[in-house]
């Protein structure tokens, strides 16, 4: 578990800082897994369009040769009793692979609806994302990471410092690098 603070809006023009939580999520445990299955199924209600990825991803992990562990992160307001993971106050979460033989990879990334730009300009959280961003560049120094994003997303990942490695794909996805160092 880490702690951190993200900006909370309180008014049109004035946000407080909110601590939050991010806590790595037990495929293992039942109650993370009924907590991301709820948050699948709300965000899917109102936009989001990952984390039923993401929830399969949980329900039923990668072995794939080169991954040598799967993380799944969820930022969360609930600053206590974390052996019950309360979906309500989930506000982002991603998966995340350490890997072998080549940089390490954010596979999923994806926050509330509510608190994602581009469907609701008004929302009450902001950097969700960018907290998760900086929990895995501090936790995994070692080596560089990638992800392979939507091309809507690249102004978001541009500005966490990710750096394109590729000029275009034509399925209007593109590789992005955050270089260690």
């Amino acid at each position: 578990m880490n702690r951190t603070s993200i900006p909370q809006r309180i008014s049109w023009r004035n946000c407080i800082d909110r601590n939050v939580s991010i806590v790595e999520i037990d495929v293992n445990n039942q109650a993370d897994v009924e907590a991301m299955e709820q948050t699948k199924d709300k965000w899917l209600k109102k936009g989001a369009m990952f984390i039923h990825h993401l929830f399969d991803d949980v329900v039923e992990p990668h072995n794939y040769y080169d991954i040598e562990k799967e993380h799944f992160y969820a930022l969360t307001t609930q600053t206590a009793d974390f052996k019950r993971l309360k979906s309500d106050d989930i506000l982002g979460v991603m998966a995340f692979s350490e890997t072998k033989n080549r940089a390490n990879e954010i596979t999923w990334l994806e926050v509330s609806p509510e608190t994602n730009k581009s469907l609701n300009k008004r929302r009450e959280f902001r950097k969700v994302g960018t907290r998760l961003i900086d929990f895995v560049k501090n936790e995994f120094k070692s080596k560089d990471i990638y992800v392979h994003t939507a091309y809507d997303a690249e102004k978001f990942y541009k500005k966490n410092g990710f750096k394109s490695n590729t000029k275009h794909i034509p399925e209007r996805y593109d590789m992005y690098f955050w270089q260690k160092g």
